[in-house]
């Protein structure tokens, strides 16, 4: 149970940043904020639409959704390490309301509970 609930939290947190993400894009027009480059704002829409299919497909606990969440959870694991270690930088950001430390925290600690969880998954004896 607690397990299952888990996944579907995940899976509907994963749907939420990828509309909210969508959404932000879409009104951003209508706002006074500049907007990106049209390469970063393909690039952003392609992940936010990944993103709410993956949540999609983690909540039906679909296995090829769940190896592709971890994978791209290791990459942004490693991203993050990166970033804070001063050796990678991100200049074509969309809007964000944190700080930059604050978000690359909250989103390092996100990509670990995914990694922790569905490498888990995918190892118990159900799979």
């Amino acid at each position: 149970m607690y397990h299952h609930a888990l996944l579907k939290l995940i899976g509907i947190t994963e749907i939420a940043i990828g509309l909210s993400t969508i959404t932000g894009i879409a009104i951003t027009p209508l706002t006074n904020f500049p907007t990106k480059h049209l390469s970063v704002m393909i690039f952003v829409i392609t992940t936010s639409i990944i993103s709410v299919f993956l949540g999609i497909g983690i909540i039906k606990n679909n296995k090829t959704a769940i190896k592709l969440i971890l994978i791209f959870s290791i990459y942004i694991i490693l991203t993050k390490i990166l970033i804070f270690y001063g050796l990678m930088q991100f200049n074509g950001e969309i809007i964000t309301f944190l700080p930059k430390n604050a978000k690359n925290s909250i989103s390092l600690i996100y990509h670990s509970l995914i990694v922790i969880v569905f490498y888990r998954e995918l190892l118990s004896p159900s799979s």
